[in-house]
């Protein structure tokens, strides 16, 4: 608590340990640009470094700060939530390492993106690379440490390094396809401007680990739901109504810019693909991690355990926020995660609650084609 307590404050108050970060990321950089560049420039008064052909300015949050603060915050949530299977206090020492893994990976991700810049790669969307390796690199030291953490038995206790159990299996099932998601639309943003190609694998890969994990969905009772139905055009409605909100997304135009200029052909095959993975994919995706597991998760550790009469109100506010947060309109995304975990706990199916989900991105889906708010696509 007390190290989750200090990553927010670190995440949201100013401190003058952001300063030297920010200075020691700035010098970091130029040294390493200096490995390869024959002319560096670095001006440590403007926060500037880079090559004569391509300069950033490293602002406080783009230090590595953030994700230092970020990973700080994770990693006090999993040693509390799996206390009863580490090692104490061996398993603190993953918070210094990880604490310096996200410094030295946001090192490489600043001087990365100089060499792309003055390169100037048609390949790479420069300002996706800046925008999602930060979060690519906050995924791979979250899950690695987590990951090394079960499997060492000088960090977890031996009833629990020695094999995967059924509980971990379980929720690699509910958790896998998301994050298999999650992280094709981080690769599709780098190399991507305005419309997603790598869109038809994030379907691919979600519907591989979702076949791969059915065995864990054979108690789903899948029965027409009126009340999901309706949940999901209310969803809609809300969405919509809220969507001001979030108004000025830069992708949306660009999306309608590139799809326009696209052979026929090509524009409608990704047009179907966008489709089915929000019809299909996504609902499945989004209600089997945050309704089936971290809802339940945060009031058991076998999260299979908690009928849905168990689930608590904090548990569905917790998980719904954090369903907000990762749409990126948090009050929409928040309510929108409320009403599903409503139609999840109403009836005890999560069926329900995928059936209301898919009916609001197929609304959704419906009006961003009849209206050209390409905006509702962003992500």
């Amino acid at each position: 608590v007390g190290l989750a307590c200090v990553g927010m404050i670190v995440w949201t108050l100013p401190h003058p340990f952001m300063i030297y970060v920010n200075q020691a990321t700035a010098r970091g950089v130029y040294q390493l640009l200096r490995l390869k560049f024959p002319t560096v420039i670095y001006l440590p008064e403007e926060d500037l470094v880079g090559v004569p052909s391509f300069l950033v300015e490293i602002i406080c949050p783009c230090g590595g700060y953030y994700g230092m603060s970020l990973i700080l915050s994770f990693l006090a949530l999993y040693l509390w939530l799996f206390r009863h299977a580490l090692r104490f206090p061996a398993a603190l020492a993953l918070v210094p390492v990880g604490v310096g893994l996200m410094w030295l990976l946001n090192l490489g991700r600043i001087t990365t993106l100089v060499i792309l810049g003055a390169w100037n790669s048609p390949w790479v969307n420069v300002d996706g690379f800046h925008s999602q390796a930060g979060w690519l690199a906050f995924l791979g030291v979250s899950l690695g440490l987590v990951a090394v953490a079960q499997h060492s038995r000088f960090l977890s206790v031996p009833e629990t390094s020695s094999r995967a159990t059924p509980e971990r299996r379980a929720a690699a099932a509910y958790v896998a396809p998301l994050l298999a998601i999650v992280a094709v639309l981080m690769l599709g943003r780098i190399f991507s401007t305005g419309l997603d190609w790598l869109y038809p694998a994030r379907v691919l890969a979600a519907g591989v680990l979702l076949w791969l994990g059915r065995k864990y969905y054979t108690d789903w009772h899948w029965t027409w739901s009126w009340s999901a139905l309706a949940l999901g055009v209310g969803v809609f409605l809300l969405w919509l109504a809220l969507e001001p909100l979030a108004a000025g997304e830069p992708s949306g135009p660009s999306l309608g810019r590139t799809l326009a200029s696209l052979p026929r052909s090509v524009a409608g095959c990704w047009l179907v693909w966008r489709m089915v993975g929000s019809v299909l994919t996504v609902p499945l995706a989004e209600e089997l991690a945050f309704r089936g597991y971290l809802t339940r998760r945060l009031i058991d550790a076998d999260f299979q355990r908690v009928p849905p009469d168990r689930v608590t109100a904090f548990a569905c506010l917790a998980s719904s926020v954090l369903f907000g947060v990762v749409h990126g309109r948090w009050l929409a995304g928040t309510l929108a995660g409320l009403a599903y975990a409503w139609a999840y706990a109403r009836r005890g199916e999560l069926a329900d609650a995928v059936q209301a989900h898919a009916v609001t991105n197929a609304l959704i889906a419906a009006y961003v084609l009849a209206t050209g708010s390409w905006a509702l696509w962003a992500s």
